[in-house]
């Protein structure tokens, strides 16, 4: 099996061939490169795809014959990076600095620009001045409940960042306003 998973061009194929069936009808698997699946932890693959615990496992352990297979021997050590490794979330796999934040040397900026927050954002990283500031100015333009309640794309509420914060002020400010408790 591990010659035909070398064959592999996509996830897609690699999918078929370790006889895994498509999870979502309407996703074409073809599209995604095997290299950038192989990236993927077993619970990124689960999330990302709605693949259920049995399916990751296959493909991580088909991915991870196929790494064995075209690692290459070591021949000298590689130079250190300057910056140290971390890791995020359940991957092994260690990531640095520069492949988590984008390179925005090239973002035009220029002194006195305002960049505007969200609720969310703002509920997260303002000080309790500058989120006053943020949220009257988003209550403008939005009843002060639908502020309150914003949801951004991970699923969070203003309120559930002042929470995981600790931001007490944040929080008592989006509470008075109509936030959901049970968001």
């Amino acid at each position: 099996m591990s010659e035909k998973l070398s064959d592999a061009r996509d996830f897609g194929e690699f999918l078929r061939i370790l006889d895994i069936p498509k999870p979502i009808e309407n996703i074409d698997y073809d599209d995604f490169p095997l290299s950038d699946v192989a990236e993927m932890s077993k619970l990124q693959l689960m999330d990302s795809f709605a693949i259920d615990d049995t399916a990751a496992s296959k493909i991580v352990d088909g991915i991870t014959k196929l790494v064995k297979k075209k690692e290459p021997k070591k021949e000298a050590e590689q130079p250190k990076r300057r910056f140290k490794l971390f890791k995020t979330g359940t991957s092994k796999k260690k990531i640095s600095f520069d492949d988590v934040f984008d390179d925005i040397s090239d973002t035009p900026y220029h002194q006195g620009d305002q960049w505007t927050m969200d609720a969310c954002a703002g509920a997260m990283s303002a000080s309790s001045e500058e989120f006053d500031e943020i949220f009257d100015n988003l209550t403008k333009v939005s009843a002060p409940d639908v502020v309150a309640n914003t949801v951004n794309e991970q699923g969070w509420t203003p309120l559930m960042y002042a929470a995981a914060m600790g931001r007490i002020h944040i929080a008592k400010v989006l509470i008075e306003e109509g936030a959901n408790l049970k968001a």
